[in-house]
């Protein structure tokens, strides 16, 4: 699934699967894939994030509250929920409106954004009021504006 992806969406994922261990989970949801994003301190969509207010450290704890800790006993498997696969098949699209053969991490971002997932988009939106200027402003850096 994954091979579509640049080097630093990989990445994304791959902390993403990270946080939520860390949260001790064995499912990956939407709110770890936008942890995932920040964490990926370059990336455009992190910068654009961070322009926002909406910085690692910040939605780490944003998340705790919102799902908490849990207490699985983790597992060598992690999955991914409905609404995770749901947000990575929106940035899979988002890439081939652009008609690029590639996800980064713009997409990702963009794809978490169309989902519109309560506890994703709540956080997003502590920071920053209006989705739709995040959106115009992948979506510009994307065109090279």
């Amino acid at each position: 699934m994954f091979e579509r992806f640049t080097e630093n969406a990989v990445k994304v994922i791959m902390v993403a699967q990270e946080e939520s261990r860390r949260l001790k989970r064995n499912w990956v949801a939407p709110e770890h894939i936008l942890l995932g994003v920040l964490s990926v301190n370059k990336s455009h969509a992190a910068r654009v994030m961070a322009s926002h207010g909406l910085k690692l450290d910040g939605a780490r704890k944003d998340v705790l509250a919102a799902v908490g800790k849990g207490d699985d006993r983790l597992e060598a498997e992690i999955h991914f929920t409905d609404a995770a696969k749901r947000g990575l098949e929106l940035c899979w699209a988002a890439a081939q409106n652009r008609e690029s053969g590639a996800i980064t991490e713009d997409h990702i971002m963009l794809g978490l954004l169309a989902l519109n997932d309560p506890v994703t988009s709540g956080i997003i939106r502590k920071y920053c009021s209006s989705i739709s200027l995040i959106e115009e402003e992948l979506n510009r850096s994307m065109d090279g504006k």
